[in-house]
C-alpha cells in the first residue's frame, strides 16, 4: 500500500518483514488481500464507519505495530 503523492509505503503484505514504519501483514499477498476483503465486507455489513466497537474491543486503543507483528507471528506458528 503506497501513498501515490509521496511514494511512502504504508503497508506491506509479505513473508519478508519490512521496517517498523510500515504496517505489516505476515501473509502471502493473495492470502492477505482475501482476508482484507472479508474483513472489509464484515465491517460494511456492521455499519462501518458508523459502528462503535464493530472491530472488536482490541481496536479501540492506540495501534501498536510491534505487538501486532508478534501476534501475527505467534498465530502463524501456532497454526503450523
Amino acid at each position: 500500500m503506497i501513498v501515490p503523492e509521496t511514494g511512502a509505503v504504508l503497508g506491506r503484505c509479505s513473508l519478508d518483514e519490512p521496517g517498523s514504519e510500515t504496517v505489516w501483514l505476515f501473509m502471502e499477498p493473495t492470502e492477505a488481500w482475501a482476508a482484507i476483503s472479508t474483513i472489509s465486507d464484515d465491517l460494511l455489513r456492521a455499519g462501518y464507519p458508523g459502528c462503535l466497537g464493530c472491530g472488536g474491543p482490541h481496536t479501540e486503543g492506540t495501534w501498536d505495530e510491534r505487538s501486532s507483528r508478534q501476534a501475527m507471528i505467534n498465530h502463524r506458528q501456532d497454526a503450523s
